[in-house]
């Protein structure tokens, strides 16, 4: 099955090639072809843009341009159950809700339309625009529009431009092109959603060790105290956990056996029992049991045998 459906008519109609010179013009030509936008252009320099437009009937259309330095700014849009797609050879910035960011040898953007957005092209370039509806950049139920601007370095990097540029070489492919296209696209957006994601649970996760370890002497230490610490909720700290294939107690014995082994050695005079609570064990005989299950040694035969190595290293 493919993974995306794409109800494009058969029937496409090109139009003729627009040249514009003037902010106005190019207003009225976003406006007419994708949304109202604010236009401009850093110390009034003059603008010249010369466009080549592929329309379907379904409201899908793409612009091939060359352009000069020129900024884009959309603060309400019409098509809110739309992306806008902007490809361009060479730098390009842009920020949305979400953030900012630059795009210095150009690459690909994407932009909800329910949403307000900006961006600016800083030379002359090459740039193919998209406008397509959101379902197009579908895998199953899920739509991955609502986190993501800028993609940089997928796979798919080199196989998408040589797509995008032959979308006008008049091969009648057109439509298979875009299809493709926006298949490689929606594979791109679901892989760096899942990258975010686990980047996310990973950082989450140190967080959570970390606090662990700085809090190894409670003896009452539980995950309302890490979860509250951390401003989230019990159930999304055990998930944190879980995605990075591991619970909280496993983290928390493993922590206090770990700190057990450090302080057996640097607090080389102190009694072991003392070191235990000093670790957050209630009792020393359980600090044993969990201490043999990793190093396979009781405490005092640990402290002991390092020592010994120590004097003959």
């Amino acid at each position: 099955m493919p993974i995306i459906s794409m109800p494009i008519s058969n029937k496409e109609k090109l139009s003729v090639r627009l040249n514009i010179l003037s902010c106005t013009d190019l207003s009225d030509f976003m406006e007419k072809f994708f949304f109202p936008c604010f236009i401009s252009t850093s110390k009034n320099s003059e603008i010249n843009i010369l466009s080549h437009i592929i329309e379907y009937e379904d409201g899908c259309y793409i612009v091939s341009s060359r352009v000069t330095p020129h900024i884009i700014q959309c603060d309400f849009s019409n098509k809110k159950d739309f992306v806008y797609f902007v490809y361009s050879r060479n730098k390009i910035t842009w920020c949305n809700d979400k953030g900012k960011g630059v795009l210095q040898n150009g690459g690909f953007i994407i932009f909800d339309c329910n949403k307000p957005f900006k961006y600016e092209f800083h030379i002359e370039t090459d740039i193919v625009c998209f406008l397509l509806p959101k379902s197009f950049l579908c895998v199953g139920k899920n739509v991955f529009v609502n986190n993501i601007v800028s993609i940089k370095n997928t796979r798919y990097d080199d196989i998408l431009i040589e797509l995008i540029l032959g979308l006008f070489n008049y091969d009648n492919q057109v439509k298979v092109k875009l299809a493709a296209i926006t298949s490689l696209l929606a594979i791109a957006l679901y892989e760096n959603d899942v990258v975010n994601l686990v980047t996310k649970s990973e950082s989450e996760f140190k967080k959570m060790t970390n606090l662990i370890r700085m809090n190894i002497g409670n003896s009452e230490l539980c995950l309302n105290f890490i979860a509250s610490e951390l401003h989230m909720s019990k159930s999304k700290a055990q998930k944190v956990f879980y995605k990075n294939g591991t619970s909280f107690r496993i983290v928390l014995k493993q922590s206090r056996v770990d700190a057990l082994a450090i302080k057996l050695l640097s607090d080389g005079n102190k009694p072991i029992n003392n070191i235990c609570f000093d670790c957050g064990f209630k009792t020393v005989a359980n600090a044993n049991i969990q201490f043999k299950k990793i190093y396979h040694m009781s405490l005092s035969e640990y402290r002991r045998v390092q020592r010994i190595k120590k004097i003959t290293s």
